[in-house]
Parts: C-alpha cells; sequence; structure tokens
C-alpha cells in the first residue's frame, strides 16, 4: 500500500457520507476516534473495526464470516478483487488505474520511485461509473445477476 492516497468519490457515496453526519455527533471526520487526541481523523486499524462490527458480521462480512458458514463462498478483502474485476471486465478499465485506486504500489522495480501518478479526474470518473453499475444491479437492470438472501440460512457447500 501506498503511504498517503487521494481516494475519488462518486456522487452516491458523498451523499452516503453526507448522511452519517447525523451520527458523527459533528465531527469533521466520518471515522473520528475519540481516544486519538493528536490525530482524532486517523486510526490505522479503522477498516477493520468497521469490518469486525456486530452489524457487519450479521451480513456475514465481518470477522465472524467463517462462522455463518461462508468461509468457502468469500472473504471480505474478496470485495476489492471483485470490484477490480468487474471495473476492469464489466467496465473496460485498465489495470493501471484500478491499481492506483486500490492503492497498490507500481509492481516494477522503477515504478514506486518515478511514477507519482494520481489520475484524480479519471478515478473519479471511475468510481462514478461503479456506483452507477451497482445501482443498476440493485435495481435489476442486469438479467446476469443473481440476487439471494442469505440470511439465517446455512451455507452449503459440496
Amino acid at each position: 500500500m501506498v503511504e498517503s492516497l487521494v481516494i475519488p468519490l462518486a456522487p452516491q457515496a458523498i451523499a452516503v457520507i453526507e448522511q452519517m453526519q447525523t451520527l458523527t455527533g459533528g465531527h469533521d471526520y466520518v471515522f473520528h476516534n475519540a481516544n486519538r487526541r493528536k490525530a482524532p481523523h486517523h486510526d490505522p486499524q479503522a477498516i477493520n473495526k468497521v469490518l469486525n462490527d456486530p452489524s457487519m458480521n450479521s451480513m456475514g462480512i465481518g470477522s465472524n464470516y467463517e462462522g455463518r458458514g461462508y468461509k468457502e463462498v468469500h472473504t471480505p478483502h474478496g470485495f476489492r478483487a471483485s470490484a477490480k474485476t468487474m471495473l476492469m471486465e464489466r467496465l473496460g478499465y485498465d489495470e493501471l488505474l484500478t491499481e492506483i485506486q486500490l492503492g497498490h504500489q507500481m509492481l516494477n522495480k522503477y515504478g514506486k520511485a518515478y511514477n507519482r501518478m494520481q489520475a484524480v479526474p479519471e478515478r473519479t470518473r471511475m468510481m462514478t461509473d461503479w456506483a452507477n453499475y451497482l445501482d443498476n444491479i440493485k435495481v435489476g437492470k442486469f438479467d446476469n445477476v443473481i440476487h439471494a438472501s442469505f440470511k439465517q440460512r446455512s451455507q452449503k457447500h459440496g
């Protein structure tokens, strides 16, 4: 991972963050950490805390995803891999842009030292296309998507 990364957001993501302001207690940061007075916005474990939240566990996404029968179905990190694959295969974005968005360092020995590309406008467009793609799946505009409810059901693997 890179040391610092600008993350462009789709309008849909910005709308969610704006809705979150009622839950943040008036803080400037979505994931405010009151225990860190010097840097209340910086918590290297923030994403892990979100994934381990009981509400995430109940959906089979958090730390208890294995105990809920999802061990061979997916992993939390697998969502990033799925997003990258779909951005490339279904939406036509190239590997370099998806790698930058994921915060991966360049793979060759010169890339890390010499490539400081951020491509913010291109990545913003990519994230907007991604959010629109997910919205279209949600409303059933694609016929190659299977909708299923896995709540309180045991997964069977054969």
